[in-house]
């Protein structure tokens, strides 16, 4: 399977697919992005239109880290692009 996250421009690394079984936490791949400890920046985005009901919406994770993670969402709704929120 295809990774399909594009990385944006704010990105210091890019998502790579893992190809090494020790690497994988889940299934036969996993994408990896490898940041060190000074200035990295991960940020992607998907082009595939999700319909996001009116209710709770989750996002599941697996990752293996050792310091902090940040994680937000930004929204596209009718081509204005807004940071996802908690009502």
């Amino acid at each position: 399977m295809a990774i399909t996250l594009d990385t944006t421009s704010a990105t210091t690394e890019k998502i790579k697919q893992t190809t090494d079984d020790s690497l994988t936490l889940e299934g036969l791949h996993s994408g990896i992005a490898r940041l060190d400890t000074v200035g990295s920046t991960f940020e992607a985005v998907s082009h595939s239109t999700f319909t996001i009901p009116n209710s709770e919406v989750f996002l599941e994770m697996n990752f293996n880290i050792n310091t902090y993670l940040v994680v937000g969402v930004y929204v596209t709704v009718f081509g204005s692009v807004s940071p996802g929120s908690h009502p």
